[in-house]
């Protein structure tokens, strides 16, 4: 299964830097992760991240259950590790990106159930027009979309939209990306 095609989401920005510009393949830039886990401790603070980026660079190679085998460990990891006050947001990005592979393997039920662990946190510890609500916000529609509830997905998408508007420059890509998953859910409902 391809997970990197999957979704039709801008998820979060991502903790990895692209293989393309470092002339490392992600497959090396995995195995460099890899090999840095077995210098950490159980304990240790970089779990997460590391894990973390480890599953996303699982995801772009489509790799759906190493991604989400790796995304699982960063959540264990940070509800294990991190201290309060970090904690939340990190774990609503590690719930948000294992929701976006039972996306892409169609558990769309179980992918709903975590996005919205994410989005409950991030409404928690974020001011209410924070870019990774949007985010978020993006992901449940295309997750509502993918369950033809066109209704749904539109109601999420106008308000990753409105938070869009005011968080990010006119002419960043998500807002362009969101009018365009917008037209499109418009479209399936005959609108």
């Amino acid at each position: 299964m391809n997970c990197s095609t999957a979704s039709s989401c801008d998820n979060y920005p991502p903790t990895v830097v692209p293989a393309s510009t470092t002339g490392v393949t992600l497959e090396e830039k995995a195995k460099s992760l890899e090999n840095k886990l077995k210098d950490l401790r159980e304990n240790d603070l970089h779990l997460t991240k590391t894990y973390t980026s480890i599953g996303e660079i699982y995801y772009e190679q489509g790799e759906c259950e190493r991604a989400l085998a790796n995304y699982k460990k960063a959540l264990e990891s940070g509800l294990r590790n991190l201290p309060s006050t970090d904690q939340s947001e990190e774990i609503a990005t590690c719930y948000l990106n294992i929701g976006q592979v039972y996306e892409a393997q169609k558990r769309f039920s179980e992918a709903l159930e975590m996005c919205e662990k994410a989005l409950e946190i991030d409404l928690k510890v974020l001011p209410p027009n924070h870019p990774s609500l949007g985010t978020v916000y993006t992901q449940i529609s295309s997750i509502y979309d993918s369950l033809k509830d066109h209704s749904k997905a539109i109601k999420y998408l106008l308000k990753a939209l409105e938070i869009k508007l005011t968080s990010l420059p006119s002419n960043h890509p998500s807002l362009s990306a969101t009018y365009y998953y917008l037209s499109m859910a418009h479209f399936e409902l005959g609108l």
